[in-house]
């Protein structure tokens, strides 16, 4: 049993090395898709030490940067490229893992190998998952760790070991690292651990999932306020309430961003725009003009049409930044 377990977990994990070294050899370049990858690189770089409203929000909101900070400190990387760089090699990272416990997650269900490779390779290949992997942005990091807990959350409800319980809050943790919202998948994995009476043949009596689903609650929550508290307490905010608001402590809001009963409307108007004038969604002028109307301290957009092939990364958006500066 332990050498087929073996077996399948060096063959998985050599399928997930094969990504890496694909998504290592072939990052992007494009950062307009993904519009705080860019950014997000100056952040490894500068740390703290860049104090807008903005980078300090998205600290809050990725509390990854702290950590990736400081791992650049250690390693002597003192440029912007070089801070760029590895943090693409992070998420690069991070996406294998992933892809290792898609993998994983289908094997457990369909004790296939075949299934799992097929999982893993669909997966791969979507452009989502794809073009986040090549990119320094940290979706796919936050849902690489949120299934290696669910993962090992779906264990420790089958076998109540504390080191299955410990792996899946770690994992959580890590998610809510790459952004704040991956918290919430603790709330996930406590409901699922109440609700689902038999999984793969093992019953549970209700007492003994609610019993398993507290400890769990209990535990990730009590290390998720630490967590975010240290953080706090690094940030050197005056309000920890500000600080966990992240963006919103901050940002104004348009009356359709408020939840409201037409809400519903706006979405089914939006849905059915794109589907008969799919040229609309291309038209964006008219947010950006609304933007700098009631944003003007934020950067809007600027003309991509003038990018030099013989610059760096750098000089292109101080570049940018200059003209922008300039208008």
């Amino acid at each position: 049993m332990e050498s087929e377990k073996f077996t399948l977990n060096t063959k998985l994990g050599f399928l997930s090395l094969l990504f890496l070294v694909i998504y290592i050899l072939f990052p992007s370049q494009n950062y307009i898709y993904a519009d705080d990858s860019l950014q997000f690189g100056l952040y490894v770089l500068e740390g703290t030490n860049n104090t807008a409203n903005t980078a300090i929000s998205s600290f809050t909101h990725h509390l990854i940067l702290y950590v990736l900070h400081w791992f650049t400190k250690i390693a002597h990387i003192n440029d912007f490229q070089g801070a760029l760089s590895f943090t693409k090699f992070y998420v690069s990272c991070t996406s294998a893992l992933g892809l290792f416990f898609i993998g994983k997650i289908t094997y457990s269900r369909t004790t296939s190998v075949y299934a799992a490779y097929g999982a893993m390779l669909t997966v791969a290949f979507t452009f989502c998952w794809w073009s986040y992997s090549i990119i320094s942005d940290f979706y796919i990091a936050g849902t690489s760790f949120a299934m290696a807990s669910m993962y090992y959350a779906v264990k420790f409800r089958n076998s109540n070991k504390n080191l299955h319980l410990f792996i899946s809050i770690f994992y959580t943790l890590f998610a809510s690292l790459n952004h704040q919202g991956y918290s919430f998948i603790g709330l996930a994995i406590l409901i699922g651990i109440i609700v689902v009476k038999n999984d793969n043949g093992i019953y549970l009596s209700f007492k003994l999932r609610l019993n398993r689903a507290l400890k769990y609650g209990l535990i990730s929550s009590f290390l998720g306020i630490a967590m975010y508290y240290t953080a706090f307490l690094i940030s050197h905010q005056s309000s920890f309430i500000q600080f966990i608001r992240g963006y919103t402590s901050f940002m104004l809001r348009f009356p359709e961003d408020v939840p409201q009963l037409k809400t519903p409307l706006y979405i089914v108007i939006g849905i059915l725009r794109t589907i008969f004038f799919s040229e609309y969604i291309l038209s964006f002028d008219f947010v950006n003009e609304l933007s700098a109307k009631l944003f003007p301290y934020r950067l809007t957009s600027v003309s991509y049409t003038h990018l030099r092939a013989h610059e760096t990364v750098l000089d292109i958006v101080c570049r940018l930044l200059l003209e922008k500066k300039t208008q």
